[in-house]
């Protein structure tokens, strides 16, 4: 074949086989086409680490652990990833803190947010209702079954109550009570059990709502030494609070020399009629007992009783007890009695005999005693007096302006009852025989006057009379002990009132 021959076939042969045998010319050799750098290698499993663009040369690429710029080729960037020199720099940069938030999902994040919010709501109820923190275990397979996330027990709820919502709702309370004036409020607890402690309450006027509130603050041990106090201190009348010898009050004493102590008025009304009520005969508490007592457990006393109660046209109403600890119950119960004495009357005339119960024959006896429907007549007047103060000052609104003036009137109410009229009531000695009125002239209740004609001979009256009077002097005695109407300060709290608060002068 002709060296022309040759050439020819050489023309005719594709670049691309020319290449493959090293044959093509240097003008004809393909160049190389660039690459710019792509964003998806920064998700690269091999490269998220520690590749980053270079701004303004799309041609580049950057390496964050060893400073240098590169080539934005692939092959460049995989040789560079196994250099000595990038192993060096990032084994060295292994042991540096990764922010925290890389490790969190920003979704599961807000999930959980909901999570912790929902049991905390949950956690909320219970203690604003004072449910038993056992009940939990039983919601949480409710709560399991209608929120799957949440795995809330009643150990978890027992320490988000705690350490959560208790220690949020103390520090919010402490704020404001470093704002506001506010009164602490202390008492025993009814807990049974071999510690003793002492429940303490604030009070104050809330300026955001605008009203008073009472808030719990802190359940101590009575081994603790109480909590300092500045203005005043108030609490029942018993020795741990107001005793001789080393009680509360003594204690405030020692170290506040001039601060004001009162005694609860509650407390104390209901300590004054259960003194006074020791004048009376036993039998006025022993037939409100025993007739409590014979119908409490039997449906059919009751059903018999409702036919003579219909008969008398009576409202279908219990009978109550008297509570030892309820202030002032045996008014109400005595009131209820003297509503069905009537149909009583009737019932145990008909069944006290077939009963064959000496509780049976002792209501019976005690219902046809005159003398005793008399006392239940006076308690009924005079009971009431003392109850509706006693609701009075337990009202949540402040009456504390009131407390002088309503006691004054209740005294002087009582005292001149069986006592001749004097300028000054509280310089009279109720047991100042001299200035006693006839027994025929002491006003003991309208109603009263009304059953002196009907079954009762003159000694009787005489002696029914005789021991209203004593529990009217009882009255006076206990209250005057008690409360102090020589007290400046609670005689000037009258004039704090929205009433009379334009009365009084204004010195300049």
């Amino acid at each position: 074949m002709s060296d022309f021959e040759d050439s020819d076939l050489r023309d005719r042969t594709p670049e691309k086989t020319k290449r493959s045998r090293n044959e093509g010319s240097k003008s004809n050799k393909q160049t190389h086409k660039k690459q710019k750098f792509r964003s998806e290698w920064m998700d690269h499993q091999d490269f998220k680490d520690w590749l980053a663009p270079v701004i303004g040369e799309p041609l580049r690429a950057k390496c964050k652990i060893c400073e240098i710029e590169l080539t934005a080729e692939l092959t460049v960037l995989k040789k560079h990833k196994i250099s000595q020199k990038h192993k060096l720099y990032a084994r060295s940069i292994k042991h540096v803190k990764t922010p925290i938030n890389n490790y969190f999902d920003s979704k599961n994040i807000k999930i959980q947010e909901k999570i912790n919010r929902a049991e905390m709501l949950l956690c909320g109820f219970i203690a604003e209702h004072n449910l038993s923190l056992n009940s939990i275990d039983h919601l949480s397979k409710l709560c399991q079954e209608a929120f799957s996330d949440s795995d809330i027990g009643r150990t978890k709820a027992t320490a988000i109550t705690k350490n959560v919502i208790g220690k949020c709702y103390h520090e919010d309370l402490a704020g404001k009570l470093m704002k506001y004036k506010f009164s602490v409020i202390i008492d025993e607890s009814t807990d049974v059990g071999t510690v003793k402690n002492m429940a303490i309450y604030v009070k104050y006027y809330n300026l955001e709502n605008d009203k008073l509130e009472t808030k719990f603050w802190e359940l101590v041990q009575l081994s603790m030494d109480p909590e300092s106090a500045k203005k005043g201190f108030a609490a029942d009348g018993c020795n741990t609070m107001f005793g001789e010898h080393n009680s509360v009050s003594e204690k405030l004493k020692e170290q506040f020399p001039g601060i004001f102590l009162q005694k609860c008025i509650c407390h104390s009304l209901h300590l004054v009629a259960s003194a006074a009520c020791r004048t009376l005969p036993r039998d006025c508490e022993d037939l409100v007992r025993d007739v409590f007592n014979y119908f409490k457990a039997s449906c059919r006393r009751i059903s018999q009783f409702k036919e003579f109660r219909n008969i008398c046209e009576l409202e279908p109403h219990k009978m109550l007890r008297p509570a030892q600890t309820r202030w002032l119950s045996l008014g109400m119960a005595v009131s209820r009695i003297t509503e069905q004495w009537e149909a009583l009357k009737k019932y145990f005339a008909k069944n006290h005999k077939d009963d064959r119960l000496k509780m049976a024959e002792n209501i019976y006896h005690r219902l046809h005693d005159p003398s005793l429907f008399m006392y239940y007549t006076f308690l009924n007047y005079i009971l009431p007096k003392i109850t509706s103060l006693n609701k009075l000052f337990q009202s949540d609104k402040p009456v504390i302006n009131s407390v002088y003036t309503q006691m004054s009137e209740l005294y002087k109410d009582i005292i001149f009852s069986f006592i001749k009229k004097t300028p000054n009531s509280f310089t009279v000695d109720p047991k100042d025989e001299t200035q006693y009125l006839p027994l025929n002239s002491i006003y003991s209740g309208a109603s009263i006057n009304i059953t002196q004609n009907k079954n009762i001979n003159e000694q009787m009256l005489v002696d029914v009379l005789r021991r209203c009077r004593f529990f009217l002097i009882e009255l006076c005695i206990e209250i005057k002990l008690r409360f102090d109407f020589n007290d400046q300060v609670l005689s000037s709290l009258y004039y704090i009132s929205p009433k009379h608060i334009n009365s009084i002068l204004i010195l300049g």
